[in-house]
């Protein structure tokens, strides 16, 4: 079950400043919450909260969602790297993990 707290923090994510001041994220799907994996703070679903439907933020939610910290990268680790993935202004997060999941293909 998600305490009030975690609600409250949940839907602070559908702002950039709420992203941004609390260095979390929510992850939508099965598919980007396995992608994510390793920064999950916490997951949910319908079971946990009757208000699942008003906390996420897709037009046809997933069963279960999640919130994630939001990677930082150091200059010195992407300096090593052949290739950088940058997105902006992803409208739709199935299609963010897509991406991830290519990318890992690639390293």
């Amino acid at each position: 079950m998600l305490t009030l707290n975690q609600e409250k923090l949940i839907k602070s994510l559908d702002t950039q400043k709420g992203r941004k001041e609390s260095g979390l994220c929510l992850v939508e799907g099965e598919k980007n919450l396995a992608a994510a994996q390793n920064f999950l703070e916490f997951t949910f679903s319908y079971a946990d909260t009757p208000n699942f439907e008003r906390l996420v933020t897709t037009q046809t939610p997933q069963d279960k969602a999640g919130v994630a910290r939001i990677p930082k990268f150091e200059l010195a680790e992407l300096e090593n790297k052949k290739t950088i993935l940058v997105l902006d202004g992803v409208q739709d997060p199935g299609n963010v993990g897509a991406i991830f999941r290519l990318a890992s293909g690639f390293d």
